[in-house]
């Protein structure tokens, strides 16, 4: 599936727009690209997000991903741990015992979610 296959522009952007595409397309050949995410209960949506990860890995040189997944209770960890893509994957369940964020934007939120975020861009950076 490619951009085209989504999104349909203008007629009179059509040209530039499949120009974009190419490029793009070409770049991507060459690149390496690394995924990085947070999963927390997410089992029910978890196997169509794997297989999207990796149909996008196909569009790519070089392909890693990295998961940052604690305290589920509802399989997600077991789901991501037996995980076998044909890149390279790594996941990082953990046990804190915290409970289940509110969605608002609070300390008692951000906290966390920013050691799990930084916890991911120094795996990244680990990989150069």
């Amino acid at each position: 599936m490619t951009p085209a296959d989504v999104v349909v522009p203008d007629q009179e952007f059509l040209v530039d727009y499949h120009d974009s595409v190419v490029t793009g397309i070409t770049l991507a050949r060459s690149s390496r690209v690394a995924v990085v995410g947070l999963a927390r209960q997410i089992a029910d949506i978890l196997p169509v997000t794997l297989k999207r990860i990796e149909s996008l890995s196909q569009s790519f040189d070089g392909f890693f991903v990295h998961v940052v997944e604690n305290d589920s209770t509802d399989g997600t960890d077991e789901i991501l741990k037996s995980w076998s893509p044909d890149f390279d994957v790594s996941v990082d369940c953990r046990k804190l015992d915290r409970p289940h964020l509110p969605a608002e934007r609070d300390a008692i939120r951000t906290r966390p979610l920013a050691e799990y975020r930084q916890s991911c861009l120094e795996v990244v950076e680990d990989m150069d």
